[in-house]
């Protein structure tokens, strides 16, 4: 059969509207994000609110493991198959990883099942136990799809599969379970899978017709599809430790300060996801000229573009920090409930970490962008090891303004 080559959009070539487009998507999907969470914390009480968010940390880092470096890896190879038309070896691709990260979602649930059953570390009933692996396979079998979007460019169908549809199709799910009954923190899991299940449903749909409209003939023979494990590896190593470096407070917190205090801190810590929409943005804005710059071997304009992006990020994150800061207790009240004004100290806390965050925000994109893997990871590996010790620390000393305290650090 006769191969048809597609003419590839090149990945460095990005339009102003499609740019644009993206940093809608990415504020929108924020948004929904935020919006959910709202909902939910004023539907469920402190107790089961803080329950629902150590369990949605626990589906974050048991779904992390499995995926982590896969979709980096996807959209670094699968471009040159598609290039060269060859349909058998990006299939190849696609179902080899997909396969390999099921098989260790499933492991790393089974494990994690064992672990709970005999330590009962945090007190979930099996039915729990088994609504928050399925929900960790769904995030699994999702971040796969997104992966292979990824890999065929397409940015915004991206953003809108891994962000913005979940969160609404959550928003949604646990609107209908609230109206049909009382709603508990088992629906709201329940809800959460579900959403993960839907969205992995509608973005497999999207990516197969996307592949069978660029390539509709096999050409079988011209690429190898053999997924190279150690090109994925610092890839994977780095998002790990993120995530981990991420959701330990809320693990600490949800182990030794309760599921009350659990609420508390993750209340505050979606109050500041409000701070990291506009630098979102801003990364989703710059990367596209970050990546052309390095590989057009323009060190001095990459260099330069990176402190632009510091300094409107903080000209932009600024007055939202102050006003944040100043109207605490209004904006807990008004979006969380007035039992959530507890939680304006725990805010104040945490904004002090987002000013470093608004000035280097970019900085880990560019040195992974660049090949400095490496330095990512001690970062990481130093960052998460201080995180350990301060919360062991000011946890124990201080309670959940010392766990504040270590996370923002």
């Amino acid at each position: 059969m006769i191969g048809r080559r597609i003419e590839y959009k090149d990945p460095m070539k990005v339009t102003l509207s499609a740019k644009h487009a993206a940093i809608a998507n990415q504020i929108g999907g924020s948004a929904a994000t935020v919006a959910s969470g709202v909902f939910l914390a004023n539907v469920l009480d402190p107790n089961a609110y803080g329950k629902y968010a150590t369990a949605i940390s626990l589906i974050t880092i048991l779904s992390i493991i499995p995926t982590a470096g896969i979709p980096q890896y996807l959209a670094a190879v699968a471009p040159k198959f598609m290039e060269s038309g060859d349909r058998n070896a990006i299939v190849k691709l696609f179902s080899r990883t997909k396969i390999y990260m099921l098989l260790m979602c499933l492991l790393v649930a089974a494990g994690f099942v064992a672990f709970e059953s005999f330590n009962n570390t945090y007190n979930l009933t099996g039915t729990t136990m088994v609504i928050i692996s399925s929900a960790a396979i769904c995030r699994t079998l999702l971040t796969h799809t997104t992966g292979k979007v990824n890999s065929l460019k397409n940015t915004n169908l991206s953003i809108l599969l891994q962000i913005t549809l979940p969160q609404f199709f959550l928003l949604v799910i646990s609107y209908i379970l609230w109206q049909f009954g009382n709603m508990t923190y088992q629906s709201a899991v329940t809800a959460f899978t579900l959403s993960f299940f839907l969205s992995y449903q509608i973005g497999g749909r999207l990516a197969q017709r996307r592949i069978d409209k660029d390539i509709q003939f096999a050409k079988p023979g011209l690429a190898s599809a053999k997924v190279e494990w150690r090109e994925i590896a610092p890839f994977s190593i780095v998002a790990i430790l993120s995530t981990i470096n991420s959701e330990v407070a809320i693990q600490y917190s949800s182990i030794f300060e309760g599921a009350s205090s659990t609420a508390q801190l993750r209340v505050a810590l979606q109050s500041t996801s409000l701070l990291g929409i506009p630098i979102i943005a801003l990364t989703t804005y710059y990367q596209p000229r970050f990546s052309h710059q390095y590989h057009s071997n323009r060190s001095q304009l990459l260099r330069k573009t990176y402190i632009e992006s510091a300094v409107t990020a903080a000209f932009i994150s600024t007055p939202i920090l102050l006003m944040m800061a100043i109207w605490r207790f209004e904006i807990l009240s008004f979006l969380f409930g007035t039992e959530y004004r507890e939680a304006a100290t725990v805010l104040i806390i945490i904004l002090t970490g987002f000013i470093p965050a608004s000035l280097f925000g970019t900085a880990p994109a560019i040195l992974m962008m660049t090949g400095r893997v490496g330095i990512v990871q001690l970062f990481l590996i130093v960052s998460l090891g201080l995180n350990v010790i301060a919360l062991i620390v000011l946890g124990e000393k201080f309670g959940l303004i010392g766990v504040a305290i270590a996370h923002a650090l």
